[in-house]
């Protein structure tokens, strides 16, 4: 099933519904293969999430991002928060 409203040039998300639980699981836990194969990399596989989970997650989303901004070009280049290694924020 589709979600949302048809607008020309946008593309929509598909819900699909799987008969168990394992298989919802085994597809998750595999989706991260799919950035490997060309023909897939526009193929983006997430659990479905409520509408507060969602907001969560993009505030979370948000809040990473600007830590990151915020690491200096050395920390970010070391791939560490520093000499102690600690505050690492990555996305």
């Amino acid at each position: 099933m589709r979600l949302g409203k048809y607008e020309e040039g946008k593309t929509r998300a598909i819900k699909i519904m799987l008969k168990s639980q394992v298989t919802a699981e085994g597809l998750l836990s595999n989706a991260w293969k799919l950035k490997d194969a060309q023909e897939m990399k526009m193929i983006y596989v997430r659990r479905s999430m409520t509408e507060e989970e969602r907001a969560m997650m993009r505030e979370l989303a948000t809040e990473v991002r600007e830590k990151n901004e915020a690491r200096s070009e050395d920390d970010k280049k070391c791939g560490n928060g520093g000499s102690t290694g600690r505050n690492r924020y990555f996305v």
